[in-house]
């Protein structure tokens, strides 16, 4: 259904695109994040790894051997994109899959290849987190992670 606007093109509910844009909590997180998802991928290009596979071989690598629903729930994502990016990381076998017995999760582990692709990309990663906390400035990066965890917390179980 075509929402009706008014003659300056608000909508006629009275709602300001403009406005909404300036302080949708959704748009500025979102922008941000593809920001610095091209800041970390850019970075990351020389290791063959992209942020988002950066940061499931870290959690995997954090917490091993690591059953897949907490994974899924360590980083928030929903089945079909956490299984697509498992796949893309067998492929390229980084990381070992042990299926679970009858009704059990799948367990998630590095192998000595994904092992190896991590130590690489770390020096990467960090020169990319520097060059982002020094963009932010320190002090502002740390209220910034300290943001972003809490609006996690809030939204997941």
């Amino acid at each position: 259904m075509r929402q009706k606007t008014g003659y300056s093109g608000v909508p006629a509910d009275g709602l300001d695109p403009r406005a909404i844009l300036q302080v949708c909590l959704c748009h500025h997180i979102r922008r941000s994040s593809r920001v610095l998802t091209r800041l970390y991928d850019a970075a990351l290009v020389p290791s063959g790894l992209t942020a988002g596979q950066f940061t499931i071989l870290t959690a995997i690598a954090a917490l091993q051997p690591l059953p897949a629903p907490v994974l899924r729930e360590i980083l928030a994502m929903d089945r079909t994109s956490l299984n697509r990016a498992i796949n893309q990381l067998k492929y390229k076998k980084l990381i070992g899959v042990t299926p679970g017995a009858g009704r059990r999760a799948s367990v998630l582990g590095l192998t000595p290849e994904g092992a190896q692709a991590l130590g690489d990309a770390g020096p990467l990663w960090k020169a990319a987190q520097a060059d982002a906390t020094s963009r932010l400035g320190a002090g502002l990066a740390g209220q910034l992670l300290s943001v972003l965890t809490a609006s996690a917390r809030a939204y997941c179980a």
